[in-house]
């Protein structure tokens, strides 16, 4: 159970931080205002992220089965289960583009964060990205 929740702690970290710069990049295009535009998408990435976990943890089960050890295939692996969790995703969230780079990016970094075995990184992935991601969210919600 700590994988899951290292991997998913890890890709929401990530994925929090990608969309809080799109969102300040682009604020034209994703307002951060009163309408609530920005704490919806980071509700849904939070949502997400957790569900996209699961498929992340049932391939690194998979290939830790298969005893799998080559590390540039199992990452190509994770970024194929990217790309096909945001081809779903994309169905569903209205920026297309930022959809692919998180998901991609997410699930890469659940993998990297499967490959430390010491006890205090594996809780501070487990914790971090939920505490980042609701920290940035608190952040713009008192500064916007």
């Amino acid at each position: 159970m700590l994988a899951y929740f290292r991997g998913a702690g890890c890709s929401l970290f990530v994925a929090s931080i990608l969309l809080y710069f799109y969102v300040v990049s682009r604020e034209g295009v994703v307002p951060v205002d009163d309408s609530g535009t920005y704490y919806i998408l980071q509700g849904y990435i939070i949502v997400l992220n957790f569900v996209g976990a699961l498929f992340g943890l049932a391939l690194y089960l998979n290939l830790s089965r298969k005893k799998s050890h080559n590390v540039l295939l199992n990452i190509v692996l994770f970024a194929l289960l990217g790309l096909a969790y945001s081809i779903v995703l994309s169905f569903l969230l209205p920026f297309k583009m930022i959809t692919f780079g998180i998901t991609i990016c997410g699930s890469i970094f659940f993998y990297i964060a499967q490959l430390s075995n010491k006890r205090i990184t594996s809780y501070t992935n487990a914790i971090g990205g939920l505490v980042v991601s609701i920290s940035i969210f608190l952040l713009l919600y008192f500064v916007y």
